[in-house]
């Protein structure tokens, strides 16, 4: 049956997402400069002049999430990434439905908001001083994701040094939170969730939540999340 909406982490449909990105990206009453040692930010400076080939003075306003963001895209191991989001937002204007967000914009960047600057920080210094090995790790986490093996994807995260600690904030409460949204909107109408791979696997997973709650779960190949695969 068709799909009639897509809920998506947050409604990228917003006609105002841009600017409240961009509202949510500036820090407030500090700098880059501030938050970062002298040495860091001079580490930070020229790998972003030499490897991202842009000056962090551009930046220098951004919160380290933004950073972060960017790094994440450059180490992909393809040249020219498509964001699924917005593939998906395409696919539902094209089909005159309606998307919607698991969560606001707000709340999302909130969540980093809330981490300690030293945290952001040491995130991204790790993410710099080992980018090749970051690299390595993407390549490996790109390759479980287009082998469907959404598990090893969720021991490959879990491992990370990066969510050490922060494990409920960025994944377990946010969906435990999801999981009555999902079952209220299913109730109404059939829809097309579409969530970051790191949701849905371990024993807190979308996944398992949902099995708990008496609902089965199939997987489809990604060449059938076409424009067919969601009017069938």
């Amino acid at each position: 049956g068709a799909a009639q909406k897509v809920f998506l982490e947050v409604d990228m449909d917003d006609p105002d997402m841009n600017m409240k990105m961009m509202r949510l990206s500036v820090l407030q009453g500090k700098k880059l400069s501030d938050m970062f040692s002298d040495s860091d930010y001079n580490k930070l400076n020229i790998f972003f002049r030499d490897t991202m080939g842009m000056p962090l003075t551009l930046l220098n306003t951004m919160k380290p999430f933004v950073l972060f963001s960017l790094l994440t895209l450059k180490s992909l191991p393809c040249p020219q990434p498509q964001s699924y989001e917005m593939t998906f937002v395409k696919m539902a204007k094209e089909q005159h439905k309606a998307v919607e967000g698991l969560e606001t914009i707000e709340e999302q960047m909130k969540i980093f908001d809330d981490m300690p600057d030293s945290v952001q920080v040491q995130t991204v210094m790790r993410y710099i001083n080992e980018f090749d090995e970051q690299k390595k790790e993407f390549a490996k986490m790109m390759h479980a994701y287009h082998q469907q093996n959404a598990e090893a994807l969720y021991r490959y995260i879990m491992s990370s040094p990066d969510i050490a600690g922060s494990e409920e904030t960025l994944l377990f409460n946010r969906n435990r939170k999801w999981v009555p949204v999902m079952e209220q909107a299913m109730q109404k109408e059939k829809i097309f969730f579409a969530v970051g791979a790191g949701h849905l696997g371990g024993p807190q997973g979308l996944i398992n939540l949902l099995r708990e709650k008496g609902y089965t779960i199939t997987g489809i190949r990604e060449h059938e999340i076409t424009k067919p695969a969601i009017d069938n």
